[in-house]
């Protein structure tokens, strides 16, 4: 990018020598000087300079100093600010500081400033001479046309920063989405769980009484093994106040009797039926025959199977209320 810098001679400093008058000579003559000064001789195109604009007059007069009107082009005014009002042997110091910048190179440019007197009894306005304002280059033509500056080889693109508003609302409506779908398939899913777990409890058991039947551990081994395998299943459905595996044959028959997941007249009499078995072969110094076992674990899975499925309706029930 060529970069084109300028510098802007003042001819003369705005001098208010000549004064257009616009009232009567007797106002204008209690004006003692108007005085127009800058900081600086010459300044860069955009570099801001500081012009004063001074006024030394009658006590009795007041004065209206410019403001930021267009007469000021090709100028921007950045600010104004004035200073406090001086009173020395008889005359009265008024200052305004104008800070100016210009961001229009050009040709040579004209500038007056207006600026008014008022006293009791009446109001003038007045304009400075009009002076005028050279624009010189500070490069060549041949360098324009041959700029030292080269093009960067490597360009570089910037990324745009994150939205951080637009991502905390997707992140909530995220949010209330994930929320509602939990709500929707809350009962469904929780159902589908509870299957799968008492579903796995009753494969479990199945397959370690098949287990128990082929082993070729001695007889009171595989009995005792088969006890504990349906005592501990039906523990597993809470529906007891105390475990199974720590009752006796006498103490167990009451609860069979009397329990709800076996709804079959002739599973609770098998069950009694096997724990008196058990007894006999664990306590009686009985011999079961080589069939009798595999015969007895048949009828056990037939119990266990309803239990199963009596658990599975209790699911099925409670999800769907």
């Amino acid at each position: 990018m060529r970069k084109i810098a300028l510098i802007y001679l003042w001819c003369c400093l705005l001098q208010f020598g000549g004064i257009k008058g616009l009232g009567i000579q007797a106002l204008l003559g209690q004006v003692a000087s108007v005085q127009v000064t800058i900081n600086r001789d010459s300044f860069r195109l955009g570099q801001e300079m500081e012009l004063l604009m001074e006024v030394r007059h009658s006590p009795e007069v007041g004065i209206i100093f410019p403001d930021t009107g267009a007469f000021w082009s090709p100028f921007e005014v950045v600010a104004r600010t004035p200073f406090l009002t001086r009173t020395t042997d008889s005359l009265t110091l008024d200052r305004v500081k104008y800070t100016l910048r210009s961001l229009v190179p050009g040709q040579d440019t004209k500038i007056c400033l207006p600026w008014a007197a008022f006293n009791l009894t009446d109001t003038n306005r007045f304009t400075s001479c009009t002076d005028t304002l050279w624009f010189k280059s500070l490069l060549s033509a041949g360098s324009v046309e041959n700029p030292m500056y080269k093009a960067p080889k490597q360009v570089f693109y910037l990324q745009d920063p994150p939205n951080y508003p637009v991502a905390i609302g997707l992140a909530i409506l995220l949010l209330f989405l994930m929320m509602g779908l939990y709500r929707m398939f809350e009962k469904p899913f929780g159902r589908y769980l509870e299957l799968r777990r008492i579903r796995k409890q009753y494969l479990t058991v199945r397959k370690e009484i098949h287990r128990i039947t082929r082993t070729r551990l001695p007889a009171i081994d595989r009995v005792e093994s088969l006890g504990q395998a349906w005592k501990s299943y039906l523990d597993k459905g809470n529906l007891h106040p105390y475990p199974l595996a720590t009752l006796t044959t006498s103490e167990l028959i009451p609860v069979i009797e009397n329990w709800q997941e076996l709804s079959s007249g002739n599973c609770r009499e098998y069950l009694i039926t096997f724990s008196q078995w058990v007894d006999k072969i664990m306590y009686a110094g009985y011999e079961p025959a080589a069939n009798e076992i595999p015969a007895y674990a048949s009828k056990l899975e037939l119990v266990l199977e309803e239990v199963y499925e009596y658990r599975r309706s209790l699911v099925l029930a409670k999800k769907s209320g």
